[in-house]
């Protein structure tokens, strides 16, 4: 009977072992695999070599873990020596890597807050606001403002909705409760449906009666603070203009930083409907002001109410001059026309590229100070490799200290993130809170800037450095021929050319705008 063993078995084993080791283990396998298959049959014989595949497979997998944690301990202990005896190259590498990985985690939550917009709502998917499209002389202009009259007649003529609601401002009004007036001008007018369709939770006061009453007011948490600091607001007035009373019926909870709402307060919309009858205002289909949002009922296809919807307006107002109207996702309008989308989405990939750049230059300013100290550096790898370190276990190592300096910074970067993260919003007009540190995808988003940054930052020096000759290293050859050096001035050209284009493109916006 020949000497074999199963072909599974056989190739497991090509690839664990070494070739020596192979074509030892190999013959051993085959000889007591025939042996066991004269004696106690070909099942026992199969048994017998898969356990014994397994448990060297096990073995082995114990011993790179145990020699991987070794090597990684060695790994540590070097990298933090190095730091500690090189202390000014190891404060500028690290600021240098830290200060560009704060802008790029700045950047990047910019992005994820506004790709995040109005997705908290519970019933999102089934939310859509109404807006129009008019054709000006070959220009489309896409219009949020619909007619006063459009939410009650959707809710009643389209069997799709479930809820439909008004939204507009009340302006600038002065505000008043005992001694404390203040000038407020987020007073917004809705449906008592507003509350049904999104998810704006009252801390205070029932959503289903808050809004029942003309002159009833829902306030925020602000503004409860505000006016009434050591009182109940519940069943308060608010005298707004000198003219109206509103008696506080709700209090809303603080809203998610990320809404495209930025009311502090609401009142119903018939209360705006008996002003325009006291002043012998009549609404028509013409007439376009607030914002309309509806709920469709579960299962319901949005596609079906757009076709209708398109000439309804028309239908209702008796001519063919006005606008076509459709239904917009709440979760797309931020990037569609109506909400701006265009800009937007041109403004992140900007600011993304602008990231990205920042993150480059930071990785490229690594590679460098890296490879210029690699002569510190020369005869501790000349050493490894005599002692039987290969050239991949070297750029382990150095890939090893380029992550340990890139997670160092990146704690760095944490802190200078809620540092700027303030005058960040300040300049551009954000309203990003510090609690957006702690939302669940910061983490990870920075754990893989800190990943990118030193996998990318130490490629080049691992795999130059570990491409010494031990030698020519230990003789105190460290010529590494003129391709390396094309390579780093290259790198060098590069950073700057990207520097000197941020530098002046951030020169002339500010001047624009100045």
């Amino acid at each position: 009977m020949k000497n074999e063993i199963p072909y599974i078995c056989d190739q497991i084993l090509k690839r664990i072992l070494k070739f020596d080791e192979y074509k030892e283990k190999s013959g051993d396998f085959a000889e007591i695999n025939s042996e066991l298959q004269r004696e106690k049959g070909k099942l026992h014989a199969l048994i017998w070599c898969w356990l014994q595949i397994i448990i060297m497979l096990f073995i082995g997998a114990v011993r790179k873990t145990i020699w991987s944690r070794m090597m990684f301990k060695n790994y540590l202990k070097i990298a933090v020596r190095n730091l500690g005896k090189y202390k000014g190259y190891s404060f500028v590498n690290i600021a240098g890597l830290a200060l560009g990985m704060a802008c790029c985690t700045l950047i990047a939550l910019t992005v994820i807050n506004e790709l995040n917009f109005n997705t908290f709502h519970e019933n999102t998917k089934r939310i859509f606001c109404v807006g129009n499209y008019q054709d000006w002389e070959g220009n489309v202009w896409h219009v949020s403002a619909t007619p006063a009259l459009l939410a009650p007649a959707m809710k009643e003529d389209f069997p799709e909705v479930e809820y439909a609601t008004r939204y507009t401002g009340f302006g600038q009004c002065l505000v008043n409760y005992g001694e404390r007036s203040f000038f407020e001008n987020r007073i917004f007018h809705v449906d008592p449906d507003f509350l049904q369709i999104f998810t704006f939770p009252l801390f205070k006061g029932d959503k289903n009666t808050a809004l029942n009453d003309p002159n009833s007011i829902i306030i925020s948490q602000g503004i409860a603070e505000k006016y009434f600091p050591e009182e109940d607001p519940m069943g308060k007035v608010l005298r707004i203009n000198d003219e109206y009373n509103f008696t506080v019926t709700g209090v809303l909870k603080d809203k998610p930083h990320n809404s495209m709402h930025s009311f502090e307060m609401l009142v119903p919309f018939r209360f705006r409907e008996e002003q325009y009858r006291k002043e012998g205002t009549k609404l028509h289909w013409r007439w376009n002001n607030p914002r309309t949002y509806v709920l469709l009922i579960a299962g319901s296809m949005y596609q079906p109410v757009n076709e209708k919807i398109a000439n309804y307006v028309k239908q209702k107002a008796g001519t063919d001059n006005a606008p076509e109207f459709a239904i917009i996702p709440l979760e797309k309008y931020r990037f569609s026309p109506w909400g701006g989308g265009p800009n937007r989405i041109r403004n992140l990939t900007i600011i993304s590229t602008i990231a990205f750049i920042i993150l480059l230059i930071a990785c490229i300013n690594f590679m460098n100070l890296s490879t210029a100290r690699s002569a510190n550096r020369a005869k501790e790898i000349g050493m490894r490799k005599v002692v039987g370190a290969m050239r991949k276990n070297v750029i382990v190592q150095f890939l090893s200290e380029s992550l340990i300096l890139s997670f160092s910074a990146m704690v760095l970067a944490l802190m200078m993130v809620v540092i700027m993260l303030p005058e960040y919003n300040n300049i551009f007009g954000f309203n990003m809170p510090l609690s957006i540190l702690a939302e669940g995808y910061v983490i990870p988003v920075m754990f893989l800037i800190a990943l990118f940054t030193g996998l990318i930052g130490g490629s080049y020096p691992a795999f130059f450095l570990s491409s010494f000759r031990p030698v020519l290293t230990l003789r105190g050859d460290l010529r590494s021929g003129t391709k390396s050096g094309l390579i780093r001035r290259g790198l060098v050209v590069f950073q700057f050319v990207l520097s000197l284009t941020l530098i002046i493109g951030t020169v002339v916006i500010y001047k624009q705008i100045d």
